[in-house]
């Protein structure tokens, strides 16, 4: 379990994220201060408090989104939000690789999006949850990848990385 960041890893993690002066501003403004409200429940939600190792105090949440984001953000998750379809969560470290090595892109009205006109329309008539089990199948063969444990078992995993051709091979 990891504990709170000091002000040497902090320093560190911000460096390795090239966050802005400003951005670094405001977390430093948001570690050090105290819950601005107390959570409140509603007819269909959930609420919580989440132990935040790295922050070393409890972290209200009154949604699921909220929980998920803060799960995201405790483990070094990065969630990627594509142009079309459902958004995908990586560990920090495969973005950060992924990232070096031209894998993945920002895209924006500077850098046009590369994807083709066929892989938009695959896209677009899969469905949210088979782009879930796409994206399910992405992470576990990116772990296979790293010969990190995984949770599908070795024969799916074996299976998808053969027949994987880009991400419309898990789709």
């Amino acid at each position: 379990m990891s504990t709170v960041m000091t002000p040497e890893q902090f320093y560190i993690w911000n460096q390795q994220l090239q966050l802005s002066l400003e951005t670094v501003a405001l977390i430093t403004a948001i570690r050090e201060s105290p819950p601005v409200r107390r959570v409140r429940g509603r007819a269909n939600n959930v609420t919580g408090r989440y132990p935040s190792p790295k922050m070393g105090r409890s972290i209200q949440f009154e949604s699921q989104v909220e929980f998920l984001a803060i799960y995201g953000m405790e483990r070094d998750l990065v969630r990627l939000r594509p142009e079309i379809g459902e958004p995908l969560l990586l560990p920090l470290a495969e973005f950060q690789n992924l990232r070096a090595d031209g894998s993945i892109w920002e895209v924006s009205q500077a850098s046009p999006s590369p994807m083709t006109s066929e892989i938009r329309e695959a896209i677009l008539h899969a469905s949210p949850k088979a782009q879930q089990e796409a994206n399910r199948r992405l992470r576990e063969m990116l772990a296979y990848a790293r010969e990190e444990p995984v949770t599908a078992s070795m024969r799916s995993v074996r299976r998808w990385w053969h027949a994987y051709f880009g991400y419309l091979g898990t789709l």
